[in-house]
């Protein structure tokens, strides 16, 4: 059998069924992924948002709380948690675990947010190929969201040197020029101030004013 790739992670499977929460930890544990389980909707939501699992395995059919209750609460506080900490994370994949083998309710499953679908009883190598694949799916996407943070705090720094250039020039430019050019902008905003020092250094030296030259110099 071939080797597969190690991929690692927590995986919080919430099942009211005991004798099915002890076969999915045999299986997955033989992974090495480190195992959550919780018995009812209740307390899987309770521990998904205290222990922030990166794949959450979900029975539909629970009581107290169904697995499409759990996976629309659970979606909701995530965008509550993202919204007031002002961040943005990849999405915690939710796979649905029931024993309904039916198109209508695989797709009603999937168009209700579930990231994927599987039927009981569950085969363990596809289990484990398809939270493989969701757990590197998530990797990418942090990975990218990474990168784009990075691109921001380059480009917040590109600005904020700009600002620090436009300033520097209107503080060398003779007071006359400066009280007869375009007014200061007021607001703290380096496109304005950079803006604002273009406009007098090309009254006062023919400095470049197209948009084009800007752009291709990196400052615009």
């Amino acid at each position: 059998m071939m080797r597969q790739p190690s991929v690692r992670g927590r995986i919080l499977v919430i099942d009211d069924n005991d004798n099915q929460r002890d076969a999915l930890r045999r299986i997955l544990r033989r992974s090495h992924f480190d195992v959550l389980d919780a018995p009812n909707g209740r307390v899987g939501l309770r521990m998904a948002l205290e222990q922030q699992p990166d794949l959450i395995l979900l029975d539909i059919e629970m009581p107290a709380m169904s697995g499409h209750e759990f996976l629309r609460r659970f979606r909701h506080r995530q965008q509550e948690d993202n919204f007031r900490r002002m961040r943005v994370t990849p999405e915690t994949p939710v796979v649905f675990l029931t024993g309904r083998d039916k198109l209508d309710h695989r797709i009603a499953g999937l168009d209700s947010g579930a990231s994927d679908y599987i039927t009981k009883p569950v085969d363990a190598d596809e289990l484990r190929a398809r939270v493989r694949m969701h757990l590197r799916l998530v990797e990418r996407q942090r990975q990218w969201l990474a990168g784009i943070r990075a691109e921001m705090l380059k480009l917040e720094s590109t600005v904020g040197q700009m600002r620090d250039v436009a300033r520097a020039c209107l503080q060398l430019l003779p007071q006359p020029i400066l009280s007869t050019g375009p007014a200061l902008p007021d607001v703290d905003d380096g496109q304005a101030q950079i803006a604002h020092a273009q406009q007098l250094l090309t009254q006062i030296i023919n400095w470049p004013s197209a948009p084009d030259f800007w752009e291709e110099e990196g400052v615009l």
